[in-house]
């Protein structure tokens, strides 16, 4: 994780490159992604959110990283971060995408949020 230093030749144009940084970018995240969920699931949630805010600082709109950060607030009990972690990802999605949550990302949130 620590061997990434920025996006792959990012100073270069050419249809190629711009290619193989997609690519390399989305392995990138998907890895960071995976060990998220590693950490969440041996309940280490202090190193799940941090890897979760490195993930938004490459992809803003990844809805899945949303996800586990409710969970893990869930977790530690901070009702105020679930919903300020899901109102993150509503306006993430509608700002870049003009998309709304996924239904599996309200149900979530409903069920993390029920009383």
């Amino acid at each position: 994780m620590d061997l990434v230093q920025g996006r792959y030749l990012d100073q270069t144009d050419m249809q190629w490159a711009i290619e193989e940084r997609e690519r390399l970018g989305q392995l990138y995240t998907s890895a960071l992604e995976e060990l998220a969920c590693i950490y969440l699931d041996i309940n280490e949630l202090d190193q799940c959110l941090f890897i979760c805010q490195r993930v938004l600082l490459h992809d803003r709109c990844n809805e899945s990283i949303y996800q586990l950060e409710m969970q893990v607030y869930s977790a530690l009990g901070d009702r105020a971060s679930v919903v300020r972690r899901y109102q993150a990802c509503r306006i993430a999605l509608q700002e870049d995408l003009g998309l709304s949550p996924a239904q599996e990302t309200e149900e979530l949130y409903r069920d993390l949020t029920a009383s």
